[in-house]
């Protein structure tokens, strides 16, 4: 048997495996709302804006690190982008509710587990397969296994694979 099987974690350190879990749903979004980004940007500097940043709503939309906007005066974006950038805004906006929603609900599952084998064990195939070092273990015990000592995790675990399927649904379509 693999040492990775039986590999026990003292408590919590199975949280690592949260930032590849987040990244694995939600990084193909957050690349696609950067090309959207750009595009505005782009069509944005062509109709006299700054071509590395707009205002929109009171939020500075840019691509850039901040430290290398200092001293550079980025307006607003051009009107005929408004709607464009009001997408935009819906779309970052549902991304950071659903990344907070992601990671407590991840979090509240990870922290029940206690080896690489109980965190492969805990999420069906579908969010398996997106992470690495998860898909090359077998299933041991039935999906969800966690939830018949915990039935009160039942509504954060199925919150997890609903917002985690739902962005793998979106990378299809997009």
């Amino acid at each position: 048997m693999p040492a990775h099987l039986t590999t026990i974690y003292p408590a919590g350190t199975t949280m690592a495996f949260l930032a590849p879990l987040i990244q694995a749903f939600l990084g193909p979004e957050i690349q696609r709302q950067n090309d959207i980004l750009q595009d505005l940007l782009r069509k944005n500097s062509a109709l006299g804006g700054h071509p590395n940043g707009y205002y929109h709503a009171g939020q500075p939309f840019t691509l850039v690190a901040p430290k290398f906007l200092r001293g550079a005066t980025i307006g607003p974006i051009h009107p005929t982008l408004q709607d464009s950038a009001d997408h935009l805004m819906f779309l970052r906006n549902q991304l950071q509710d659903d990344r907070k929603r992601l990671t407590q609900s991840l979090s509240v599952i990870l922290s029940r587990c206690q080896s690489t084998q109980d965190i492969r064990d805990a999420f069906p195939e579908a969010l398996v397969e997106e992470v690495s070092d998860l898909r090359s273990l077998s299933r041991t015990r039935p999906e969800g296994f966690l939830l018949e000592a915990n039935p009160l995790l039942h509504d954060q675990y199925q919150r997890a694979i609903d917002i985690a399927l739902d962005y793998k649904a979106k990378r299809l379509i997009y």
